[in-house]
């Protein structure tokens, strides 16, 4: 249905239910099956723009763009086979026929590729078949014998000119097969090129239409609700206020759908008055009622087991709350194929309920980024994307170490997390500081690098939020020598006792302990 008639038929039926014949809940139903149905060819107009937009580029990043640099890669190859071949049947130069055999295998392989990515294209798998024939024609009958004469010994000078003559004959073919083919390739990349292009501009007109069509939805949704409800409800209000202020003997005459006008019969201002009242008790009381269980079901699913199993690490971590039993930061682990282990610490802006809520959500978000394969610095890109949706405009550090026992590896992306170390044989004078490889998680988004260390083992990464270096003694926060030495005082690399003991250092010499989250995680490598 085209929108102008569609919107007018809605438009006539007001009128008619002016007189109070059509009932507000069908009027809301038509409206809403004709704004749905515009929409819906609005989006189908889009989506079929998308689908013919994806499927170029696909074919331009997946086939044609790939099929012209292995053709212009072919010709190279082929040249270098000439060139080598000559050179060894010439001087008997051992490396110039290793060179010849290398060159001649990948322009195989090559050619085996091109026939891969370009058959289902007639005109061009053609052209890679007349390669094909082009090189049949040279290398089997003229530089394969001549090579295999050579390996035997040198060639008499007649032997040699016949043989570089006939080479440079049949190599010629072998060039315009290839050339014919780049052209070719190429010519049907930037066609491919061109037509993504007017798929594009078709894209963003389908998306112009559909804004402009969701806007006149919009717009005339607005003007028919101002009608319908807005009017009579303004009317009925005005005749409420009057009986409220006294003037009870004030009859109500009410206009508007049917739903209105029976509201408007059953109105009285201190009946109404009370019910308000009623129902704002009842609110409070639900709200009360269910603010306790939402909380404990936050704090259970950000509750984290302190000794987590691992493939090959040992893992051991606290964290305390500064308000409450929710708190900003989270850590966790995640065991991924292959063995590996992911290591997570959160520090989000606050405390309470409502940084528990969003701590759970970049949780929930870094846990599947993980889980679908994504590099650390990928998973920060997905939580910084998550918090930019927040409406409380919060922010968060955060650390994602991805630990793989079996190959011995380790990587990292710091997001403005205080930077954790990792401790070559539990020791901290050998620590590699985990820095900050991009800023903080936030609305204004961001890019982060992922970074690699080796892991042998008995290493230990020790990780923390910063309400461990902002416990203050003296008016001192804890810098890096003073926590080393922490470290280095305890004496071991059990994750266990370094991360039970540190904390019980900090909390005694802490003067307001209970200023921030406080989290602290040790992993050490087994074997």
């Amino acid at each position: 249905m085209p929108a102008a008639p569609a919107l007018t038929t809605v438009a006539a039926m007001a009128g008619r239910g002016a007189r109070g014949g059509v009932r507000l809940r069908t009027r809301m139903t038509v409206l809403a099956v004709v704004s749905l149905v515009l929409l819906a060819l609005a989006a189908l107009v889009v989506r079929a723009a998308y689908a013919d937009a994806e499927r170029v580029a696909t074919d331009v990043g997946t086939r044609l763009s790939p099929a012209s640099d292995l053709a212009s890669n072919l010709l190279t190859l082929h040249d270098r086979t000439y060139t080598e071949s000559r050179e060894y049947v010439i001087t008997g130069d051992a490396e110039a026929r290793a060179r010849y055999e290398l060159y001649a295998g990948l322009a195989v392989r090559t050619l085996d590729e091109l026939d891969r990515l370009l058959g289902s294209d007639p005109s061009l798998s053609g052209l890679v078949t007349d390669v094909r024939t082009a090189v049949a024609g040279w290398l089997p009958p003229v530089v394969a014998p001549a090579v295999a004469a050579r390996d035997a010994g040198p060639l008499t000078p007649l032997d040699l000119e016949i043989f570089l003559e006939r080479t440079s004959a049949t190599y010629q073919p072998v060039v315009a097969a290839d050339a014919e083919l780049i052209t070719a390739v190429d010519a049907a990349r930037d066609t491919a090129f061109d037509e993504l292009t007017a798929v594009a501009d078709r894209l963003s007109g389908a998306l112009a239409g559909a804004a402009v069509l969701a806007l006149v939805t919009i717009v005339a949704a607005s003007i028919l609700l101002g009608r319908w409800v807005l009017r009579p409800l303004d009317d009925l209000r005005a005749q409420l206020r009057s009986v409220a202020s006294g003037e009870r003997e004030d009859t109500i005459d009410p206009s508007g759908p049917p739903e209105l006008a029976a509201a408007g019969r059953d109105a009285e201002a201190m009946r109404r008055a009370l019910v308000a009242e009623a129902d704002a008790a009842r609110a409070a009381d639900e709200s009360l009622a269910t603010q306790g269980p939402v909380v404990d079901a936050i704090r259970h699913e950000l509750t984290v087991d302190p000794d987590p199993v691992a493939p090959g690490l040992r893992v051991h971590g606290r964290l305390h709350a500064a308000e409450g039993v929710l708190a900003g930061d989270w850590w966790g682990t995640l065991v991924l194929p292959g063995g590996r282990t992911a290591v997570l610490l959160v520090d989000v802006s606050g405390h309470g309920a409502l940084a528990g809520l969003v701590t759970l959500r970049l949780r929930t978000v870094m846990t599947v980024a993980l889980r679908s394969g994504f590099d650390p610095a990928t998973v920060l890109e997905r939580a910084a994307t998550a918090l930019g949706d927040a409406a409380d405009g919060r922010f968060a550090t955060a650390v994602v170490v991805l630990l793989d026992p079996a190959n011995g590896s380790l990587t990292w992306a710091n997001a403005g997390h205080p930077a954790g170390w990792l401790l070559a044989r539990g020791s901290v004078a050998d620590r590699v500081p985990l820095t900050p490889t991009g800023p903080l998680l936030s609305a204004l988004g961001g890019s982060w690098r992922t970074q690699g260390a080796d892991l042998w083992p008995g290493d230990v990464v020790l990780l923390w939020s910063d309400g461990l270096t902002e416990a203050r003694r003296q008016d001192q926060e804890l810098d890096d020598d003073r926590l080393a030495a922490l470290v280095a005082g305890l004496g071991t690399k059990d994750p266990v006792e370094l991360v039970d003991g540190l904390v019980a250092r900090l909390r005694e010499d802490a003067a307001d302990w209970r200023r921030d989250d406080v989290t602290v995680v040790a992993v050490r490598r087994e074997g």
